[in-house]
């Protein structure tokens, strides 16, 4: 039976839906047209891509360390505080509640729990981030230096293809470092306490958890469970930036977390493009039409963002 409505959407169960998955082997060495046919056919047709395959597990693996480091005495976690410098390097660790992009729709109790979501937050340039020695963490920075090595490589064939389905030549989508974001989420009750709906200003992220939360918005509208399987399934959504390329034909994918009974880990790479002008391109826009949406710079700053309204439309004053 459909929903008939946005609320009945919201309230349905999400499902399960795995349609348009290619093999992340695929993807790093097929011809670019090849590649890029499948990512708009996912694209245009599920709003999402899930990659797959072995060459998945190091993401397995730099979950588990980060777990590890998640249950270290507080004191020697804010040693990698996000705060912390050493000479050009700073930590990456943090408590979610101290960031308003995170505060800005928790509840009270959530922002005085003891037990609070933790986040470890860096570039694929490693050697500037502030990691704990063997000693202290076993394991979790060369395991995550490895999983950027792969996830750099896997957004930079993405931004090919993404480049393809937009009509344009390499090198239109100026690239720049990707930035990666380890959570965990302790064990909750609360099915809605995780993280509000929303786009990411970017122009693709790519989503991984060990446990079945995160909820994605299908093209119908319904919600869709993404699957929970860090060594086989690599989730990518269109960020706002492609929204507004295609003039809305192709939708930046909202997406939300919810509670789960059992700790949750995740990890999210956010890839963005070095500032540029991101607005609707001619071959977009119907002849003898406005475009739908405004060109704005890609590093504009949040002003309202926090709140869901995608950044741009905070950036203007839209609603």
């Amino acid at each position: 039976m459909g929903c008939d409505n946005a609320a009945d959407l919201d309230h349905a169960a999400p499902v399960t839906r795995r349609r348009f998955g290619m093999k992340v082997d695929l993807l790093l060495e097929g011809e670019r047209d090849v590649v890029a046919d499948a990512v708009r056919t996912a694209l245009m047709e599920d709003g999402h891509l899930i990659l797959t395959g072995d060459a998945l597990q190091p993401i397995a693996d730099a979950m588990e360390r980060w777990e590890a480091f998640t249950a270290l005495p507080l004191a020697q976690r804010q040693r990698y505080h996000q705060s912390v410098k050493v000479g050009e390097a700073s930590g990456g660790w943090m408590l979610m509640r101290e960031h308003p992009v995170y505060t800005s729709h928790m509840s009270e109790a959530e922002r005085a729990t003891t037990e609070p979501k933790q986040e470890y937050g860096f570039t694929v340039e490693t050697e500037r981030t502030l990691w704990p020695d063997h000693t202290l963490a076993p394991g979790f920075s060369a395991s995550v230096k490895t999983v950027m090595a792969l996830l750099d490589a896997i957004s930079r064939a993405l931004l090919g293809a993404f480049e393809a389905v937009l009509g344009e030549a390499r090198g239109f989508l100026q690239y720049e470092p990707g930035y990666v974001a380890l959570k965990h989420y302790p064990g909750t009750t609360v099915s809605d306490d995780g993280l509000h709906e929303h786009s990411d200003a970017v122009v693709f992220t790519m989503l991984s958890q060990d446990r079945e939360s995160l909820g994605i918005r299908g093209r119908d509208g319904a919600w869709i469970t993404a699957p929970a399987d860090p060594s086989g399934a690599l989730v990518v959504i269109p960020g706002d930036w492609m929204e507004l390329f295609t003039n809305g034909q192709i939708p930046a994918v909202r997406h939300r977390v919810r509670g789960t009974e059992q700790p949750r880990m995740s990890l999210a790479f956010f890839q963005g493009v070095a500032p540029m002008p991101v607005g609707p391109l001619t071959r977009f826009v119907e002849a003898g039409e406005e475009a739908r949406y405004p060109t704005v710079q890609s590093d504009i700053d949040y002003v309202g963002g926090e709140s869901g309204v995608p950044r741009w439309q905070s950036h203007i004053g839209c609603c």
